[in-house]
């Protein structure tokens, strides 16, 4: 009976923390931003099988990285649908479709963003 007492209290607490820690939409902004900006970082500029077009926007993005990431917010269309205890995005634009989930201040995708 204490042992059932003990789960109850411990699922009570997660579901509190749950409510109070969900993501919103000012969130995943923030989490594209960032995901914009390692992407950048991390690419190489020269890629001989890149075009010129691509090859200028990496070097742009790389050069004003906060401005690059308002740029790929302004091309996708982000649908926020809150839920109790989470936060579902579905994202889609630039060529690409994704359903991400936050939760517990953290957010993640089934397939990459960018």
């Amino acid at each position: 009976m204490r042992l059932i007492k003990l789960l109850v209290t411990i699922a009570v607490i997660g579901g509190i923390a749950a409510l109070f820690t969900k993501p919103d939409a000012a969130d995943f902004d923030a989490f594209l931003t960032e995901a914009v900006q390692q992407r950048a970082a991390a690419a190489q500029v020269g890629n001989t099988e890149d075009s010129a077009l691509k090859t200028a926007a990496l070097m742009g993005c790389k050069l004003r990285p906060g401005d690059c990431a308002a740029l790929v917010r302004e091309a996708v269309d982000v649908t926020v649908d809150e839920q109790l205890l989470w936060t579902q995005f579905s994202v889609r634009g630039l060529g690409r479709e994704t359903e991400c989930t936050g939760a517990f201040t953290r957010i993640w995708c089934a397939d990459p963003l960018i």
